[in-house]
């Protein structure tokens, strides 16, 4: 997003996301039954997300709350200096600079 799109640190971070997943994920099992991978989107994404990818034959599920996406840290080094961000979807987590 921050790269092909040129988002700002904090929309980049801040934006809906997509994971790929089994049916009873565990963060380490997705490829064990590759005929039941699942896409599970963040309920915060367009639902032409979920209706693209239904079209092109993939299983989606909406996730619920609480539904662990990972979380995320940027910075980005410009011509003006340094720019950051911290996930929202984190328990802690600060961008800071001086």
């Amino acid at each position: 997003r921050l790269l092909r799109h040129g988002q700002l640190p904090g929309a980049a971070i801040r934006a809906p996301r997509w994971v790929l997943a089994s049916r009873d994920w565990t963060g380490f099992n997705t490829w064990a039954e590759p005929d039941e991978v699942v896409v599970q989107v963040e309920r915060a994404a367009p639902m032409s997300w979920v209706t693209g990818l239904t079209q092109r034959g993939h299983r989606v599920d909406v996730a619920g709350p609480g539904y662990a996406f990972g979380h995320a840290h940027l910075i980005d080094v410009t011509d003006d200096g340094l720019a950051g961000a911290a996930d929202h979807r984190a328990v802690i987590g600060t961008a800071e600079g001086y």
